[in-house]
């Protein structure tokens, strides 16, 4: 005799990403990353924090003729971009959402406003750079999976 399993009989799965959190900084990139967050999302119910990192390097600043407000207004329309992304994305796959802006190191800060928002799962887009750039500047997507307590999501 085999037995059916019915409807009545099935206990729905856990969930296992309740929210997640996307860091975005308007590259293409970071949009793929949002589109992997916006799909998670749509397949799971769960909550979207998109995470915008505004950050100057230390090297822009230490150049002759470094501006503070043309810095500014750059690091301001790079926000909206990342913000109109995630509008976009996230709306259009019905993902509940908020966009929460840090400053400083963008590894640093993603991981700490995961933690602080007790998300399960961090998705970040990224692109292979060479080693030059990874010695010198590094790869934030590479920080998040070396640093991050919380599971790291990479869309390439």
């Amino acid at each position: 005799m085999t037995e059916q399993l019915t409807k009545t009989d099935a206990s729905p799965a856990p969930r296992l990403v309740r929210d997640l959190a996307v860091a975005v900084d308007g590259s293409e990139p970071s949009r793929e990353g949002l589109r992997l967050a916006a799909d998670v999302a749509r397949r799971t119910g769960a909550h979207v924090t998109v995470v915008h990192v505004r950050h100057v390097p230390v090297a822009a600043m230490a150049t002759a003729g470094w501006n503070g407000a043309v810095t500014v207004q750059a690091l301001d329309a790079i926000q909206e971009e990342a913000y109109r992304q995630s509008h976009e994305l996230l709306d259009e796959a019905g993902a509940s959402w908020r966009f929460v802006v840090r400053q400083g190191g963008a590894g640093v800060e993603i991981v700490r406003a995961a933690e602080e928002l007790g998300v399960d799962l961090i998705v970040i887009g990224s692109r292979r750079h060479g080693a030059l750039h990874n010695a010198v500047v590094g790869s934030t997507a590479e920080y998040l999976v070396a640093h991050s307590p919380l599971q790291v999501l990479v869309a390439r």
